[in-house]
Formats: C-alpha cells, structure tokens, sequence
C-alpha cells in the first residue's frame, strides 16, 4: 500500500519495492568461504528471507564478492549451504561488519527448509 501513502490516486510499480520476501529477524550462526579458499569465516545472521540475509563479520569483504555461505539452525539438522553475493556492506564496530548477501540459488530441499524456518520465526514473533 505503498500508493495510498504517497497520496490519492498514485501508481506504484511493483518492481520498486526492493523487498519482495518476508524477512525475518534471528540470530543464527554460520560461516562463509571465499573462491577456492577453504578458510572459513564464522558469521552471526541477524536477518533473514529466501531472497537475501543480513549479516555480521569481521571480515572486511568487498561489495560484489561471491562468497559461499552455510546456515546452522538451532534445531541441530544439516547447515544449509548456498552461494551469495555481498550487496553492501556498512561498519558495525571497529573490525566488525554488517553486510547485505543476496542469496544466489538454493536446491529445492534447502529452500523448503528455509522458508519453514522463516514461517516459524514469523508466527513466534509478538505482532507489530
């Protein structure tokens, strides 16, 4: 209802509302690799949707690296790996980072997951 708020009689393109999933907020863990480096860098998720997530770091990673990234849910089952892309990136603290990952592309099986993860989140989170 983005028209209705800008005035009466207002078009709104559909496409110029970046979010186009739920997303939800979290704290969940997980770690990142980057290209054929097998180092891993833990990350903290604060935010979550199927399309993208919001992260915490202190690594400092430039905007547009791929990166491949897992997700560890606190009911213990397997991480979820996928490969993501840094969007943008702002400083947090000193040597910590806030970053902005698009997630890539998912396997079927780990997006049905996900999105019962998010659906979860949801439902346990107070209304706003």
């Amino acid at each position: 209802y983005v028209a209705k708020n800008k005035g009466k009689n207002q078009l709104q393109l559909y496409g110029s509302n970046q979010r186009s999933h739920r997303r939800v907020d979290t704290s969940l863990g997980g770690y990142y690799t980057i290209g054929n480096d097998n180092k891993k860098f833990s990350v903290i998720i604060t935010n979550l949707s199927e399309g993208g997530l919001m992260a915490l770091t202190d690594n400092d990673i430039s905007r547009n690296t791929l990166l491949d990234l897992c997700i560890e849910f606190p009911d213990g089952g397997r991480p979820i790996p996928f490969p993501a892309r840094v969007v943008w990136k702002k400083n947090a603290a000193e040597n910590q980072f806030l970053l902005g990952l698009q997630t890539i592309e998912m396997p079927s099986r780990d997006l049905v997951r996900l999105q019962a993860f998010i659906e979860q989140s949801d439902s346990d989170s107070p209304q706003r």
